[in-house]
């Protein structure tokens, strides 16, 4: 999950607010938060109930077949989640490779911007409930 962080000034004391999450890879079916499925990945602004969320896919070597992908395979899950602020799209593209798939399995057109601050702080959380999983960002 993407979390954003700004930092304040209250009575002379600097805090860091948390504002937004983003984005999650879920690999829970929590009914509560209206997930789809186990293998999701979602945008969630503001909230943990999703904006949007497809379940978890790729485009194997360029291709323009989708291929389900397994977040909890235990194999190596390329993200690349891209912002246009000129046509306020996020787009979500993700591989088993480095090599970028010409298509993104998650767009969605929404503005950002009273998110973005000129100084601000990105941070990743993760969780793993009662599996256990490694998470690493590179």
């Amino acid at each position: 999950m993407y979390r954003f962080y700004q930092q304040k000034q209250h009575q002379g004391k600097r805090k860091l607010e948390i504002l937004d999450s983003i984005f999650e890879f879920d690999t829970v079916q929590d009914f509560e938060f209206h997930d789809i499925n186990d293998n999701h990945i979602g945008v969630d602004i503001d909230s943990l109930i999703s904006n949007v969320s497809v379940n978890a896919s790729c485009f194997n070597n360029g291709g323009s077949v989708k291929e389900e992908l397994y977040l909890k395979s235990g194999k190596t899950i390329q993200a690349w989640i891209d912002y246009d602020s000129g046509r306020n799209e996020l787009n979500v593209t993700l591989s088993l490779s480095s090599v970028k798939p010409k298509f993104s399995v998650l767009s969605y057109h929404v503005d950002l911007s009273p998110i973005f601050r000129d100084y601000m702080y990105v941070g990743f959380s993760s969780s793993t409930g009662l599996l256990a999983s490694s998470h690493y960002v590179f």
